[in-house]
């Protein structure tokens, strides 16, 4: 699974890119974007909690991230409704959906992700992000992934927040090009991480 640290920057990263959007702020939606990035992982908590392991793990489906925008746009509605417009649908739906996202991209488990609709589970066949470790702040394996992670995630969130800002690809590639070649050397560290 991908860290708790790259799915908040994820949602983020979501929130910066709508930063410049007539009607929007930042400040508003940043929260609530992030909150949907992570969400996904909430399942941990009866874990830790109470010992309750969830299989499958539902909360890493597409119709858990549906639910989730969904809940989140009509609580936006119904706290905000006099003030400023509620985040677009389609913006929650991108933040909860990207959590499933860089889990497959980790290429490590297998995510029931049309659950309930269907019982198989989709992995990857490669994995471009490390996986997060085990959480000790002793296991370097733990640094030495957030590190690969931020290499990989960052450059590309750059150039996705560049390109949604100037509305184009082209102007974000001239703005963030010298990403390239880090965000190369750090993606094929991933990979051989995988072999």
């Amino acid at each position: 699974m991908s860290s708790l640290v790259g799915h908040a920057v994820t949602g983020a990263a979501i929130a910066f890119a709508r930063a410049d959007t007539p009607g929007q702020r930042m400040g508003h939606a940043l929260p609530w974007l992030v909150l949907l990035a992570i969400c996904a992982d909430f399942d941990y908590l009866l874990f830790w909690s109470f010992g309750i392991d969830l299989r499958p793990r539902f909360t890493h489906s597409l119709a858990f991230a549906l639910v989730a925008a969904t809940a989140a746009w009509t609580l936006g509605r119904l706290i905000e409704a006099d003030r400023r417009p509620p985040e677009s649908f389609a913006v929650l739906c991108l933040a909860a959906c990207s959590h499933p996202a860089l889990d497959l991209l980790v290429g490590v488990h297998a995510l029931p992700l049309f659950w309930p609709f269907v019982a198989s589970e989709v992995a990857s066949p490669i994995g471009v992000l490390p996986s997060a470790a085990h959480v000790s702040l002793t296991n370097h394996f733990l640094w030495r992934n957030l590190l690969i992670e931020a290499g990989v995630l960052l450059p590309a969130l750059a150039l996705g927040v560049s390109a949604a800002r100037t509305g184009s690809p082209m102007a974000a590639l001239k703005r963030c090009g010298i990403l390239v070649l880090p965000w190369i050397g750090f993606l094929a560290w991933s990979i051989s991480l995988h072999r």
